[in-house]
């Protein structure tokens, strides 16, 4: 099965009894608590990534993925953001992070 995984990292400390919610190609296809992860069966291709809170988000991660492959990614908040109080208006559009696994 062609898989996308994206999981929240355990140790993410920020707003954390709120969901992230998972964006696969602008499709919402699930939310995350710490330590959850979300699979979505996706086609071989090209696909984009992006996770979101409120009105914050990762970037979008392009992922290409093979016949019967899994990308598995991981995503968090930035570190510090938790004790900045002004995080949610300087880093909207960078304040969670996605990357590869």
């Amino acid at each position: 099965m062609t898989e996308i995984s994206v999981r929240r990292d355990e140790a993410d400390s920020y707003a954390q009894l709120r969901r992230y919610k998972v964006y696969v190609d602008g499709e919402h296809v699930g939310d995350l608590r710490r330590g959850e992860t979300c699979l979505r069966a996706v086609s071989p291709g090209t696909h984009t990534v992006q996770v979101k809170i409120s009105w914050c988000s990762s970037r979008p991660l392009s992922v290409g993925v093979s016949e019967g492959e899994r990308q598995e990614l991981a995503c968090r908040a930035v570190p510090g953001v938790e004790s900045d109080p002004m995080a949610m208006l300087t880093h909207r559009h960078d304040l969670l992070t996605l990357r590869r696994a």
